[in-house]
């Protein structure tokens, strides 16, 4: 069996629900994992193989402290860390800062390390160089890495075109991500296209779907970061021309980030102070409760690998509206497994928020649709088998 080393942000957070899948295949398996977080989430601060632990980001103000105790604890490794980046980069501020980062990769003497962000595998790259031979390195990428970050930063694209092309496998979770990766100049034999699951049994309704009724209180819901990206505006804005349309409906918007205050403010401009609900972050069984207590689910991002709140909400029998971006369309059909809607058009998603309402029949189908269609490719039994199968190809 491989030992295998984990690289995160933060595995106690929701963005992380591929990592735990992951974490949970390879462990069945009988691969020692190791959960490296760079930023310290549910960590017990140990080395070995099959133990978390943690090293801050390089600009985090906690790195020097925490990279002196490795280096103290994990003394060869560093050394060894130490030794090949001033062969690579010379005696310079780049070789220490690249050695303390790849100093708790080598101290799990891994046979395969799984990077879950390509940004993250960007921030490491001096670090990977310093790798054994022999370790194979697969990296993640899950959307705004690949379709959001090169646009706003021509730059990144060469640079994650370089970091990409010295990885053994690149992972996924669309084909609108594997196409951006392509188009970085990466090999299309190394990238595997392995998309988000849902436990349908975990994500099963306890009591029956509520049909819409326009002529009572409308309960919409939307989850995910307070993030521009996410465009939750366009949602407050349709949701607007949904009420001066004369239906009451109501929003719950689950989730946190840096637009909250912004958010918050538009919902006051638009009158709709008393018909929204911040509920901020949530515990997955919550948020999964809040979604069946609600009757229609939204998502006006501008950009998506693949939504797991939607498929969740879609496993829930929720009618769905997404907005057509990155693999959003891959997973929904529109009008047969929910609506798909342009991006940044709040006429539009208004025009299928309407259509929903008023025809509860409709929308109550594409609900019963919608969970059918994650039994034909987007299974827990499916990723896994995709999962083992890509590290079956490396190992």
């Amino acid at each position: 069996m491989a030992r295998i080393t984990l690289v995160v942000n933060e595995f106690d957070t929701g963005s992380e629900t591929f990592l735990h899948a992951l974490a949970r295949i390879l462990g069945d398996d009988g691969h020692e994992v190791t959960e490296y977080s760079l930023l310290g989430s549910r960590t017990r601060d140990q080395a070995q193989p099959g133990r978390a632990m943690a090293l801050p980001a390089a600009n985090s103000v906690r790195f020097p402290w925490a990279a002196a105790k490795l280096a103290t604890r994990s003394s060869h490794a560093s050394a060894t860390a130490m030794s090949r980046a001033r062969a690579r980069f010379g005696r310079s501020s780049r070789a220490v800062r690249a050695a303390l980062q790849a100093a708790p990769l080598l101290a799990t003497q891994p046979d395969v390390v799984h990077i879950s962000f390509s940004g993250i595998a960007l921030s490491l790259d001096d670090a990977l160089e310093l790798l054994d031979t022999d370790t194979r390195v697969i990296v993640s990428c899950r959307g705004t890495g690949e379709l959001v970050s090169p646009v706003l930063h021509p730059e990144r694209a060469e640079a994650l075109s370089s970091v990409l092309n010295r990885c053994d496998r690149v992972h996924a979770v669309s084909e609108a991500v594997a196409t951006a990766v392509v188009g970085m100049g990466v090999d299309p034999e190394c990238i595997r296209v392995i998309r988000p699951a849902v436990n349908t049994e975990k994500f099963s309704r306890t009591a029956p779907y509520q049909p819409i009724n326009s002529d009572s209180q409308i309960r919409m819901i939307t989850v995910g970061r307070l993030h521009w990206i996410k465009d939750v505006s366009t949602t407050l804005s349709a949701l607007a021309e949904l009420r001066a349309s004369g239906f009451d409906a109501r929003l719950t918007i689950i989730g946190d980030g840096p637009e909250k205050d912004a958010l918050q403010f538009r919902a006051s401009v638009l009158g709709l102070t008393d018909s929204v609900r911040f509920a901020g972050l949530l515990p997955p069984e919550q948020v999964r409760q809040e979604l069946e207590g609600s009757q229609l689910f939204v998502l006006s991002s501008l950009s998506e690998g693949t939504s797991n709140a939607a498929l969740e909400a879609m496993a829930l029998e929720l009618p769905v509206i997404v907005t057509g971006v990155g693999g959003m369309p891959e997973v929904i059909e529109n009008g047969v497994t929910g609506w798909v809607v342009p991006p940044g058009n709040p006429a539009k998603l208004a025009e299928s928020m309407i259509r929903a309402v008023t025809n509860s029949s409709l929308a109550e189908q594409l609900g019963q649709a919608g969970r059918a269609s994650l039994a034909k490719g987007l299974t827990l039994e499916m990723q896994s088998s995709a999962i083992r199968k890509m590290y079956g190809d490396l190992l």
